[in-house]
Order: C-alpha cells, then structure tokens, then sequence
C-alpha cells in the first residue's frame, strides 16, 4: 500500500497560503473555480519559529471557506511538506480521539504508520531499522494521553 498512499500524497492539493491578514497557514486545498470562495480542509497555521498550530483550535470543522481575495500568496508543497502534513493531520485526529475519548481509527493507526516509513524512506532510513520501525503503535496504551 505504500506506493499507493505515496500516490494519493502526491496527488493533494496541499498548499502554503499567505493571508491578507498575516496568517500562514498549511492546507488541502479544495478549488471552485466559479466561487468567490476556496474550501480547504484542515488548516495548521504556521507560527514564526516554523512550528504548526491549529488554525481554528476550538472547532471540531475540518473544512473552512476563505474568501479568494484574501489570499495574497500561495504555492504547491513539494512531496516531503506534503507527507509531514499528512502526519501532522493524522497525529491530530488520533490525539484528538485519546482526548474525547472516542474509539480509535485502525484505518488512521494504519496510514500513519506508513507516512512515517515514506518520510523515512525519503531521508535514506531504512525500513528493517528497528528503532525507527520498532512496533511504535503496538507498545502505546491509546486509552490514555501520554
């Protein structure tokens, strides 16, 4: 499934987006060409010291609307950004599922898994290292928050 998942990664549309009223923020990006608006789906907000936030922190919404003229700037993130994005959203939902007390997602556990072998593999890390690939998600209680 790895090919298949590096695929679909490549294929998002996840863009770096410069607002108007300074934001930075990360995102998939969902285009409508005929509306004043874009759609995009789980926004990070870049903080000065390249770290990433929430962007909307206390809303369970996924996707927001943005008006286009407030977007001053955007571009395409190359592979690796968009493989770290994936990882960050994942994480989230799990995170999020440990804090709400809601079940886990084996379908998430599962491609999170995996977006950390692709970004392993693009920085030259073998998949037989152990302690990169060491059963992680098996040896990690998920019905607490560590």
């Amino acid at each position: 499934m790895t090919d298949d998942l590096r695929t679909y990664i490549s294929k998002l549309d996840i863009q770096e987006l410069r607002l108007a009223n300074g934001d930075h923020i990360i995102a998939e990006v969902i285009w409508d060409r005929e509306s004043e608006d874009i759609v995009i789906k789980d926004p990070l907000l870049l903080m000065g010291d390249k770290s990433v936030t929430e962007w909307f922190a206390f809303t369970d919404s996924q996707y927001f609307s943005i008006d286009k003229s407030s977007i001053i700037a955007s571009g395409t993130l190359d592979f690796n950004s968009k493989a770290y994005f994936c990882r960050l959203v994942l994480s989230r939902n799990i995170k999020s599922n440990l804090m709400n007390g809601s079940p886990q997602s084996q379908e998430d556990l599962d491609m999170l898994r995996e977006v950390v072998q692709i970004l392993g593999q693009e920085h030259g890390v073998s998949a037989d290292d152990e302690v990169v690939y060491e059963d992680w998600a098996d040896k990690v209680d998920t019905n607490k928050v560590h």
